[in-house]
């Protein structure tokens, strides 16, 4: 009886850690497709520019800040 309900439980085991690695495999897979590889891409590209376009404008903001502190010191304004 003991043997019985150890063989049991390890089929169990098995059965739920089968299903698992097989639900992962199919989502890792799903993500692997052209079409997905695709999304990711224009998504990150999309981050990118919006990223770029943050720093540009701060770099823009700054560089007029240092403009109007060197004009002042001048006396040109």
């Amino acid at each position: 009886m003991r043997a019985a309900v150890r063989r049991l439980f390890w089929f169990g085991l098995g059965a739920t850690v089968g299903a698992v690695v097989v639900l992962r495999g199919r989502r890792l897979l799903a993500q692997a497709t052209p079409r997905s590889l695709v999304g990711q891409a224009g998504r990150a590209g999309a981050e990118l520019a919006q990223r770029a376009g943050h720093c540009l404008s701060v770099f823009a903001q700054a560089r007029r800040e240092a403009e109007l502190e060197l004009r002042q010191r001048a006396g040109l304004a």
